[in-house]
């Protein structure tokens, strides 16, 4: 090797980086739940808070009759019986001061932020040391900088800060737990399979009863047994009915979702909107939401849909964004033969974004920061995993400049995250930061 090479890997002995493998999630979890403190000022706003939570009759009271309406009952044209349940227990504490409700999001998004670490580390470590939890350090950077962007992107404010989507941090909270305790199923011996499985199936159910986004889990699952886990050698056949009750499961919250959105009055039919159009929204967003996770400028709390009659998929915009997407694709496809991780995290991407991008359409809306919540963990940890492979590379005045690079752009995200949570404080300041950024959007006015 040569000396003036900074690899990561002699940085840390072995007991080092097991002590980092815990102290370093713990500080960005900290460095997160401290960014988010200024949200705990914010009020509810009147998009949807109302119907979840301060004109919600229903979770004043946890009894018999609350879990019989919250398991039958749509809210917002979503059915999430654990989401209300969480709102209930809120309210049972706190009343109606959104102070606590807050907290509470804040709180999970804390904890999704320490998972995240765990997750990435677990998965490029599985390939090498599946039943040891002492990662090389290239592990650590890889991990810290995906839990970094994960907790103070600006594109998840917006899950964090808004009261009503306590569904997404919360589902993200199960299924990052079903995630994990699927790779412990995979490794662990015969005698304690069983308990990990039924862990993660478990968890994937809580996921999809706070957020039916959730769906796409099953198809995760059979991601990771192509890459990192390389299982699909063992039977294909085997791994897919090792699958089945999760995939039942994503079929039963799917037809609660079209019952719910059905209800709810927003499933709109192929005949006002065709399946071509549709089709043209979605990759357009699948192209800008990565967009905007390298820069999060103009997010906004409502992205208006097109009108469906000036939706041609030969207009600039569309023939950009889908020439984006094949090239994208194909460069990963090309990819297989040196290295799967790149098609694997497109795959992950593609598949955890297809519930939300509108082929089902419902609402009116052709993206929403949100959506990202769980989605961005791909490009994020494409992130890490340059970094940390750089970082194991440069040599010590190179690393040094990279830090420096990295603290730079960590410094501003931080700064554009602190302005899109105070833009959250209230009906008024939200809805006129809509109208600053879509200024003939009529729900902004309406609101």
């Amino acid at each position: 090797m040569n000396k003036n090479n900074y690899s990561g890997s002699k940085l840390f002995n072995p007991r080092d980086r097991n002590k980092a493998a815990w102290i370093a999630p713990s500080l960005i979890a900290l460095i997160t739940f401290i960014l988010y403190l200024p949200a705990l000022q914010n009020e509810f706003v009147n998009w949807d808070d109302q119907s979840y939570v301060y004109e919600n009759q229903n979770i004043k009271s946890i009894d018999l009759n609350f879990f019989r309406w919250s398991l039958a009952a749509e809210v917002a044209a979503l059915w999430h019986p654990l989401t209300m349940f969480s709102l209930a227990l809120d309210y049972a504490i706190w009343g109606l001061n959104p102070i606590g409700y807050h907290l509470t999001n804040i709180l999970f998004h804390t904890a999704n932020t320490f998972l995240v670490f765990i997750l990435v580390v677990r998965l490029i470590e599985c390939k090498t040391s599946p039943s040891s939890f002492i990662p090389h350090p290239s592990s650590l950077i890889a991990a810290s900088v995906t839990a970094l962007l994960f907790g103070i992107h600006p594109l998840h404010v917006e899950s964090v800060v808004w009261v009503s989507e306590r569904k997404d941090v919360l589902c993200a909270f199960f299924f990052l737990f079903s995630l994990l305790s699927y790779l412990k199923y995979t490794s662990a011996d015969n005698s304690r399979k069983s308990l990990f499985y039924a862990a993660s199936l478990i968890s994937f159910t809580l996921a999809l009863m706070s957020k039916p986004m959730a769906v796409s889990l099953p198809f995760v699952l059979l991601i990771l047994d192509f890459y990192p886990l390389k299982r699909l050698t063992i039977g294909f056949r085997g791994i897919l009915t090792e699958k089945l009750p999760f995939f039942i499961l994503s079929v039963m919250s799917a037809l609660a979702t079209i019952w719910a959105s059905s209800e709810g009055g927003v499933l709109e039919p192929l005949v006002i909107l065709p399946l071509t159009a549709r089709i043209c929204v979605a990759v357009n967003a699948w192209v800008l939401y990565i967009a905007k996770m390298i820069l999060p400028f103009n997010l906004a709390p409502f992205y208006p849909y097109p009108n469906p009659k000036a939706i041609n998929p030969l207009a600039f915009e569309y023939i950009a964004t889908i020439s984006i997407f094949s090239a994208i694709t194909v460069f990963s496809i090309r990819s297989l033969k040196r290295e799967r991780l790149f098609v694997a995290v497109w795959l992950y991407y593609l598949v955890a974004l297809i519930p939300v991008l509108g082929i089902v359409k419902i609402g009116g809306h052709s993206m929403a920061d949100r959506y990202t919540y769980l989605p961005s963990l791909g490009p994020f940890l494409l992130a890490g995993v340059w970094i940390a492979a750089t970082f194991d590379k440069c040599s010590k005045k190179q690393c040094q400049a990279l830090i420096i690079t990295a603290l730079l752009l960590m410094l501003a995200l931080l700064g554009n995250t602190t302005k899109q949570i105070a833009l959250w404080k209230d009906s008024i300041t939200i809805w006129s930061h809509e109208i600053k950024i879509f200024p003939g959007e009529i729900i902004a006015y309406y609101n």
